[in-house]
């Protein structure tokens, strides 16, 4: 008894606090401004900031961080002085607090849910009430506002007693673990040498009184914080003894209710409750409806498992307290039922759930419901998740990077070779990183239908023009040799057709800014930008057109123009600034002629303006997507099929939804996640039966996970993309699946008139498409005496290759296949099945050789370019550099332990998988 009175007399004294004020304080002070005169890392942080790589919120939370015992201490010599305890009140129910609540939001609440978010909110008003209350001593006990002062004592005390019960579980363990290892006098066999003495003797101080506030603080300020809120009851219900009641018991109940209904049912349990019962009951139509009502309520639950790692700090089959336990008494019971009764205490900070599994979960029922990708819907909300906590990135241009701003384009030259209706353009742009890490870009783009890409070269140094030059590979060896590149961080670009008119280009690595160090380590140093990054891109067109067609971009990630790209045409500058890729029109020198001829092959071959073909009534079978994406498509869609009727007869169109022939397109036709092929197999009768039609969306090219083969039918089939909204790639099962059975894929009713009125069987139609005919024509010489054109040639090879996909089921599949990548390999072109790569070294070219002699040569995967993973360990979340990063770590032995923990932790998680 008489120890707990000494101790209580000592510690719980507030002369003690004070002086530990004011030596807590004033050492952290000498240890920042030791480290900022050493270092500068507020300096640092700034321009990590500035930079990108460090978000602002967490900018600004490390700032208050780190200046709040400043400010407290000129506080305390300005308004403090001479106020009884005022100091004491300030230190346990201001300054700590709110240096608490910072180091929380550095290491555990990365993104606030609405729980979270309102133990904030009690918090700012406890403690906005306390700053008042302390400065104004006497004088707030007065009649004026009594009611919102009294919500803020009572809302901070409730949660000031919740709190310190839960540190109360760290602290025992953390205090037997500090005695045992203080007692075992280790520490005293290896003392720092004389130079080394001052910081060391400093540090333990620090050390010492960190340790002593963490053991006395939860009981001292939650004894302080009663006080004060007694002394204000008391006055209050002097005046207003029924009012006061009311308050209090009032504050009480709201906020414990609030507190249970915000946390207890978490979103996710909702949305896996709800597909379970889909699963099991066989997707009944009243659970569709109620999906469909509650979509909002479904997506918010769907988000809220996948963003769990960045919302919760531990999930319900974690054992937080069980290691700290263990170590600090050696009792397994003891650790078990502990960390138990934690769980349960701390349930506003647990997820229920696997919150290392239920990312995946999450993310395959998100497509299954709502036919989008995740990562494609939700990417503002998983950034902002993301720059909620430290920040981080991929090597490859991820879904995430969509119109992100890293790699600026600096200078943009366009140069073309004009003959006649035929051009050579080539764009040669140069790219500088933004950022301080190596960056991948990439664009998804479109070309008109009687262009082709014909040369890709890249240099990493301004002096040498096309330093390194293009291969036409196999699409899937020159993708997997990519792929493996990138991985380790050596230069390569690829190039490839990856629809009718679609393409996709990537280039790494865009080498990143740099510091530039003169003297000793960090006292001078300059900001060096990466080197520059050139790429040439060449592509042969056909047009009669006033203008040069120019690339259409659908996607582009981490790279950019703004008003400081430069622009140039024909090697003069251009005064240009937009969102288009090429800015302004290429303007031809020369008139356009009615016609081009040249021989090709000994054949003479003739390119001019098609002849509109007359519409003749015909059967046509049409096939509605019935996935869940389309169904804000219903009014568009019974325009379209009125619209076929009127042109092929109101008869010969018959449309189908899930193989049924209906009438009327209504709202629970449409459900899930329904790919394309898939849906085409499926209605394989029903296409076979005549010429077909599929009216879809853009679709959802990220969902994509079906290996199904390329569909071959007796008649054409062709794709209709609704309002112009095309995908930015197809499958290549999808696309091949066109063009094996002579269809094709439009925008608008209009252009799918014209494919389907165009369609023919004559051999000396090349092709019919963008309203220009290329056709064989006969003459009295033979061979043709008609000079040949390189671009001519280029140009009638791709069409002839898309002709040549036919013969994939008529002879042995790979032998088609290198007969057409032979052809474009003589012809230098790109096409579905032959990319371009740009190799640098005699490693990366013996890799290609290899990878082009296997049986999968052509077999390219399904990607997106890079998708985020969402297995972000703590490892990978970094913080600020050094020295940022340990003078955090000194600031509270609460830091200490969350990275101790959860570096542990996912030691026995990877272990254990």
């Amino acid at each position: 008894m008489k120890l707990i009175n000494f101790i209580n007399r000592i510690l719980f004294n507030s002369v003690f606090v004070q002086i530990l004020f004011w030596l807590w304080n004033l050492l952290f002070i000498t240890i920042w401004i030791a480290a900022e005169v050493q270092g500068g890392f507020l300096w640092d942080m700034i321009v990590d900031a500035l930079a990108g790589n460090m978000p602002l919120d967490i900018l600004f939370t490390s700032f208050i961080l780190v200046f709040i015992p400043l400010i407290s201490l000129i506080v305390a010599l300005t308004k403090l002085a001479g106020k009884k305890d005022a100091i004491t009140k300030w230190f346990l129910c201001v300054e700590i607090p709110i240096m608490f609540l910072c180091l929380i939001r550095l290491t555990g609440l990365k993104e606030l849910t609405a729980g979270n978010t309102h133990l904030l909110l009690v918090a700012a008003l406890g403690i906005v009430t306390f700053i008042v209350y302390i400065l104004r001593d006497k004088s707030f006990l007065n009649n004026k506002w009594l009611e919102p002062k009294m919500v803020g004592f009572t809302s901070i005390l409730l949660l000031v007693f919740y709190l310190s019960l839960l540190v109360s579980f760290f602290i025992i363990p953390l205090l037997a673990i500090f005695l045992k290892a203080f007692f075992s006098f280790d520490w005293l066999t290896d003392w720092p040498g004389i130079s080394e003495l001052f910081w060391f003797v400093l540090f333990f101080l620090f050390a010492a009184v960190s340790s002593i506030l963490g053991a006395i603080y939860p009981i001292f300020s939650l004894r302080t914080y009663f006080k004060s809120f007694k002394e204000a009851f008391n006055h209050f219900k002097i005046t207003r003894f029924t009012a006061a009641w009311v308050i209090v018991i009032l504050t009480i109940v709201v906020n414990i209710a609030l507190f249970i209904i915000l946390n207890i049912n978490q979103s996710q349990q909702y949305a896996f409750g709800l597909w379970d019962k889909l699963e099991k009951q066989n997707f009944p139509i009243e659970l569709k409806e109620e999906t469909r009502a509650n979509e909002t309520k479904v997506r918010s639950g769907i988000m809220n498992a996948y963003l769990a790692k960045y919302r919760y700090m531990f999930d319900k089959d974690d054992e937080p307290l069980k290691y700290l336990y263990k170590e600090a008494f050696g009792n397994d019971s003891l650790s078990l039922a502990v960390n138990d009764v934690f769980c349960g205490a701390a349930f506003p900070f647990v997820y229920q759930g696997n919150m290392y599994r239920d990312d995946d979960k999450a993310r395959e029922l998100y497509g299954n419901l709502f036919d989008e990708s995740l990562h494609v819907a939700e990417k503002d909300r998983i950034l902002h998740a993301m720059n909620s906590t430290w920040n981080r990135g991929d090597i490859e241009a991820s879904i995430l990077d969509i119109n992100e701003q890293k790699v600026l384009i600096t200078n943009q030259d366009v140069t073309v070779k004009e003959r006649g209706n035929f051009a050579q353009i080539e764009i040669h742009e140069t790219y500088q990183n933004q950022t301080f890490r190596q960056q991948e870009i990439l664009y998804y783009f479109s070309l008109p239908p009687n262009a082709v890409f014909t040369g890709l070269w890249l240099s990493d140094t301004d002096g040498i023009d096309k330093k390194y030059e293009y291969v036409v590979s196999p699409r899937g060896a020159a993708q997997q040799v990519y792929k493996d590149e990138v991985r380790r961080r050596v230069d390569p670009s690829l190039l490839e057709q990856v629809g009718p008119n679609q393409y996709r280009l990537r280039a790494f690595p865009i080498l990143p800014k740099r510091w530039d160090y003169a003297g000793d380590y960090r006292s001078e140093r300059t900001e060096m930008l990466g080197d520059n990054f050139h790429l040439w891109l060449e592509y042969t067109v056909y047009s009669e057109e006033e203008n040069w067609p120019s690339p259409a971009v659908i996607e582009r990630r981490n790279v950019y123009q703004n008003e400081k790209t430069s622009y140039s045409y024909r090697d003069k500058q251009i005064v240009a600034n937009g969102e288009d890729w090429i800015p302004y029109s290429l303007a031809k020198e020369n008139a356009t002629n009615s016609t081009e001829e040249s021989s090709f092959e000994g054949k003479c071959v003739s390119f001019m303006k098609a002849e509109k073909q007359e519409v003749k009534p015909q059967r046509i079978n049409v096939v509605v997507d019935n996935s869940y994406s389309m169904l804000s498509q219903i009014a568009l869609i019974n325009t379209t099929i009125a619209e076929l009727k009127e042109v092929f007869g109101e008869n010969n169109v018959k449309t189908y939804v899930e193989t049924q022939e209906t009438d009327a397109i209504a709202t629970n036709m449409f459900w899930g996640d329904k790919q394309m092929l898939p849906q085409l197999y499926n209605n394989e009768d029903i296409l076979n039966q005549a010429p077909s039609v599929y009216i879809t969306d853009n679709g959802s090219y990220e969902l994509l996970t079906d290996t199904l083969k390329s569909l071959q039918l007796n008649n054409p089939l062709y794709l209709l993309h609704l309002n112009e909204n095309w995908p930015k790639a197809y499958p290549d099962n999808l696309y091949e699946t066109l063009k094996l059975n002579g269809g094709g894929a439009a925008g608008s009713i209009e252009e799918l008139v014209t494919q389907i009125s165009s369609n023919t069987s004559d051999s000396n139609v090349i092709s019919r498409c963008g309203g220009i005919a290329i056709e064989v024509y006969e003459t009295s010489k033979k061979p043709c005496v008609i000079g040949p054109s390189a671009m001519a040639d280029r140009i009638i090879a791709s069409k002839l290759i898309d002709k040549m996909v036919k013969d994939v089921y008529t002879e042995d599949r790979l032998t088609a296949l290198d007969k057409m990548h032979a052809y474009a390999k003589k012809h230098h072109i790109v096409t579905p099945y032959s990319s371009m790569i740009v190799l640098v070294n005699d490693r990366q070219k013996k890799a290609l050789e290899d990878a082009e002699t296997k049986d999968d040569r052509f077999d390219r995967e399904n990607e997106t370019g890079g998708e985020p993973d969402g297995k972000l360990s703590e490892a990978q979340v970094t913080g600020t550099p050094e020295p940022e990063e340990w003078m955090l770590i000194i600031l509270s032995g609460i830091m200490l332990f969350v990275l101790w923990y959860r570096k542990k932790y996912q030691v026995v998680q990877d272990s254990n998988p």
